[in-house]
């Protein structure tokens, strides 16, 4: 960049009078004559100079760059190789018994009747909304899955963004509790939180790949980092919100740090956190559906399959399984505060 500065700096000192046709001859056109003006040589020589120089600049830019990414190619193998001669065998062990503490607990929910389970999740619905009639909404989309032999499936989806949501939490609030009294520590994960935003899905299989390779736990992992930035930013919202006022009035009454988080600011600012688990629960349920490209379970495996053999009736059947399913998580949340 320095290079292509001082090239146009010294063409705009030199070559004041610089017309069209020398701008042609800079931009490797002809030379076309004009009847208002007419380079000069000195002038030529200026734009072939230009060009010669630029072309200089040009092929030290691409051999910089190709040893540029030789240095990348090879030091990401080195470290791949170091990784997997030391490392690997440490995180496949810790994925094997992730994945095990996983199955263990899909097949407790999975030993339980469907119509056991669709009436659990009917009388939670009832609790949360105090709605019969969505209650028993709820009863007939669990009866469609099962009708559509998809319970199995269904309850793993379940299961799995029950998890990915609970570990985002336990991540997300603490950090954007954090945040809300250190401005210093938001100011710092910001850009980090807006890019985990911005990139791609898939990006974040890349490294779960690399370190747990295929499986459940990599998909549960992947899923917690991509729904973790949601918790954060609406804790840190939701505390930055509390009125300040309320915080002085406890302080007076002698409550430490601990009794003005729990019983003043976390109450107050648990209305607009419920914001924040609502969009990491439907975020984590969208993950999960792509998480089956690396071994997930649920939902997302009979779609996987539907679209590698162009099965339309299979594709069906579980794009109104996952339908039903959404809508399902987003009633066993309780409403938002207006």
């Amino acid at each position: 960049m320095k290079g292509l500065m001082l090239v146009f700096m010294l063409l705009a000192i030199k070559c004041t009078a610089l017309n069209e046709i020398s701008l042609a001859v800079f931009m490797g056109g002809e030379l076309q004559s004009s009847p208002h003006s007419i380079p000069t040589k000195r002038q030529e020589s200026y734009a072939q100079s230009a060009i010669s120089l630029l072309g200089h600049y040009q092929a030290l830019m691409v051999k910089y760059l190709r040893q540029l990414k030789e240095v990348v190619e090879d030091g990401g193998e080195w470290i791949f190789l170091f990784w997997w001669n030391n490392c690997s065998y440490y995180f496949r062990e810790l994925s094997y018994y992730f994945e095990e503490s996983i199955n263990s607990l899909i097949k407790f929910f999975l030993s339980l009747h469907w119509v056991v389970m669709a009436t659990v999740f009917s009388l939670l619905s009832l609790l949360l909304h105090r709605s019969w009639k969505l209650s028993m909404s709820i009863f007939g989309g669990c009866f469609i899955v099962a009708s559509l032999s998809l319970w199995n499936e269904t309850i793993e989806t379940i299961v799995l963004v029950s998890l990915s949501t609970i570990l985002a939490l336990l991540i997300g609030i603490p950090v954007g509790i954090a945040a809300a009294y250190r401005p210093k520590i938001y100011k710092r994960i910001r850009p980090i939180l807006d890019f985990m935003r911005s990139i791609p899905t898939p990006i974040y299989f890349l490294p779960t790949l690399i370190l747990f390779g295929l499986g459940m736990g990599p998909g549960l992992i992947s899923t917690v980092l991509f729904s973790v930035a949601a918790p954060i930013r609406a804790t840190y919202a939701a505390m930055r919100q509390v009125h300040r006022d309320l915080n002085d009035v406890i302080e007076a009454f002698g409550a430490n740090f601990w009794q003005r988080l729990i019983k003043l600011e976390m109450p107050s600012a648990f209305p607009e956190m419920k914001r924040g688990v609502r969009q990491c629960v439907m975020l984590s349920f969208s993950m999960l559906i792509i998480a089956a490209f690396v071994g997930a379970q649920g939902l997302g495996k009979p779609l996987v399959q539907a679209l590698n053999t162009a099965d339309i009736k299979l594709g069906c059947q579980v794009g109104i399984a996952i339908i039903i399913v959404s809508l399902l998580l987003d009633k066993l949340l309780p409403n938002e505060a207006r």
